[in-house]
């Protein structure tokens, strides 16, 4: 597709080094392995003098195709392996590495973190009792209630199992704590349906935050909001607790 004689430079590109205000602009579809995988963008002031039939033009496409499909293909991988293929928040190993890198941004910058882990409640007796299928759509959705009512600066983990870890940036514990509130009252009030069945679950939830005088670093952190979490559930679960 060429587009050409624009008039007026109603077009402005910038790239850095200056401003271009294109009058001819060529859009190349690039594809690869019957895929679609890009546009090839030329522009100009001036009218093309060549085709974009010709020899010149095919291998121009030839070579540069295979490696924007390339560039794809290890995006890709690269979301997959810090994917959870079940709930689609962020796995364990990928989730503790980006954790340590907002860590580290805390204390540079000295701001707040915070981060809280959530246990569902009597998982088990819901495997048991509905299957494992059933269970694993409750994880889904609690994943999907947590990522769509936090910021995107914040992360959700799956820690393990029916584990999640909430990444706060800025946060603190009492911030922390409201937003867990929110979202424990959230899940509370909702009437799960799975097949014939219809049910309820809850979840119970520990807060720690840094800086802290219990908190050094990292596992520090983890081990802070995991004993809140064993209050939250010694004290009759569906609830927030700040580790003190």
């Amino acid at each position: 597709m060429i587009v050409s004689g624009i008039e007026g430079d109603t077009i402005h590109l910038h790239i850095g080094i200056g401003q271009l205000d294109p009058r001819h602009i060529a859009l190349i579809p690039l594809k690869y392995q019957n895929e679609d995988v890009g546009v090839c963008g030329l522009i100009s002031r001036e009218p093309f003098k060549r085709d974009f039939a010709s020899l010149e033009a095919r291998n121009f496409i030839i070579q540069a195709t295979p490696f924007i499909y390339n560039a794809l293909i290890m995006k890709r991988l690269e979301v997959m392996a810090a994917i959870d293929e079940l709930t689609g928040v962020l796995n364990r190993r990928f989730g503790l590495r980006r954790l340590n890198e907002e860590f580290e941004r805390s204390k540079r910058y000295r701001m707040p973190l915070s981060v809280a882990m959530v246990d569902i409640d009597h998982f088990k007796k819901i495997n048991d009792t509905y299957g494992h299928q059933a269970g694993d759509f409750v994880l889904k959705t609690l994943a999907g209630v947590f990522t769509s009512n936090i910021r995107v600066s914040d992360l959700v983990i799956r820690f393990g199992g029916e584990e999640f870890l909430l990444v706060f940036n800025g946060a603190s514990a009492v911030d922390a704590y409201q937003i867990m509130e929110k979202l424990r009252v959230n899940v509370e009030t909702m009437r799960l349906q799975y097949g014939a069945f219809d049910f309820k679950v809850t979840f119970s939830a520990g807060v720690s935050s840094f800086p802290s005088d219990k908190v050094s670093d990292l596992p520090n952190l983890i081990h802070q909001a995991d004993s809140g979490l064993y209050k939250a559930k010694e004290t009759g679960r569906n609830r927030t607790v700040i580790s003190a």
